[in-house]
Parts: structure tokens; sequence; C-alpha cells
């Protein structure tokens, strides 16, 4: 007999609480083996039970924030789904620099939630938003430094690639990496994929993928197509 996958609920409000433990229950392969109201409490359980997947609304009441908890969590063996009714893609990227393994929207169907606990268990990075609101997230210029790094271009050469001094495009690169939570330019560019601004496709074995940027200014196309980097 197979062993079943071990979940915890932080979520501080029980009636949620109540039917994600219904649904849960309900599905095949899932046992959920405690629950926490708290950030802090949802820390102490999951050093205490060791969980497999620690489902967490990261808007917890009192104690330590969501974000901290993910961050102390992600740090263990413990998988880490946020679950939220932030759709902003600023926050999900904070979320995902913390260590989070997955994103699913308060505002999914309640079905989701075993899909996306399988996911992230098997080791996916999955992010299910349903409505993630990227429109607003990058300026053009910063969408246009995005798809420099994932066309293999480099810090040093993205001035030229912007057509602006070096000093301008610090800026830009600053602004890039506050709003996807990066440190680096392969931050960003990892950032970038989860939070599914980077679209991409295997081109062959030898040639790594083929990448398109989601534009987030009016009246550009909703993707444009940068070619290969190869991995």
């Amino acid at each position: 007999m197979n062993t079943p996958l071990r979940v915890v609920l932080a979520e501080d409000h029980t009636l949620l609480r109540a039917l994600l433990r219904s649904t849960l229950g309900a599905s095949p392969g899932i046992e959920v083996v405690g629950e926490a109201a708290t950030g802090t409490e949802a820390v102490r359980l999951v050093r205490s039970v060791q969980p497999d997947v620690l489902v967490l609304d990261v808007e917890l009441a009192g104690g330590i924030d969501g974000v901290e908890v993910a961050a102390r969590v992600a740090a263990g063996s413990c998988r880490v789904l946020a679950f939220s009714s932030h759709n902003d893609p600023v926050h999900v990227a904070h979320l995902l620099r913390a260590g989070a393994a997955g994103y699913l929207s308060k505002e999914a169907p309640v079905s989701e939630i075993a899909e996306a606990i399988w996911a992230v268990a098997a080791g996916e990075s999955r992010w299910f938003a349903a409505a993630l609101d990227t429109p607003a997230l990058l300026t053009a210029d910063e969408s246009e430094a995005l798809r420099h790094f994932a066309t293999g271009g480099r810090p040093e050469t993205l001035a030229l690639s912007l057509g602006t001094s070096a000093e301008s495009a610090m800026e830009v690169l600053s602004g890039l990496y506050v709003k996807l939570g990066a440190s680096s330019w392969y931050e960003a560019l990892a950032h970038g994929w989860g939070l599914g601004l980077i679209r991409s496709s295997r081109v062959s074995e030898d040639r790594g993928h083929a990448y398109s940027i989601r534009s987030n200014v009016p009246g550009h196309a909703s993707a444009a197509s940068v070619g290969s980097y190869g991995l």
C-alpha cells in the first residue's frame, strides 16, 4: 500500500480550514496530519510532524507572517504551497524568493487544491494563480531587460541593448530586481519564469529553449518571440 502524502494546513479562518480539510480528506492518497491558525504554530507543527507539504495562507494573523513562514519551512524538506487572495505578481515573487514551491489563488476552484499539492510534492514549481495582475508589473524598458537576459544577454551589455546610458540601464535593472524580488540577473530570469512572464518551448535537445516575454505595455503584442537561449 502506498504511503499517503502528509499535509499540514495553515489557515486562520476556521470555516475555510474546515473546507480544505474536508476536500483533502476526500482526495485519495492525501492525509491531513495537522492544522495551524498562526505562523508561529505552522512553523512549530511542521518541525514536529514533518509533513510532505504545507498549505500556507500567507495572510495568517498573529505571530510571523506567511512569507517568513515560507522561508523557515522551505529551508527543510517540506514543500510549501502558498494559498492567498493576493494576485499581485510582486507579492507572489516575494513568496517564490522565500522558497514557496507553488501558489494557489483563493479565487481558484477548491477542487484544484489536491492537484496543486501533488504537483509541488513531486518537485514541480507550479503557480496556479487564476488571474495574476501582470499588465502593470513591468515598464517597457524593464520588459526589454528581461528579454535581454532571456536571449543570453548580461548586465554589462544591457545599456547597448536598451540604447541608453550605463547609469539609466542600472536604474532599469534596479527596478526590475525590486519588482521581481531578485538580487541578480539570473534570479530575475528565474522569477520571471515562475511568474509566467517568460514562456518557453523546447527547440531541440542541443539548442535549448525558445523564449517569449509577455508584454506588460499597452498597445504591445501579448508575447514576442525572442529566439533561443541555450541552457
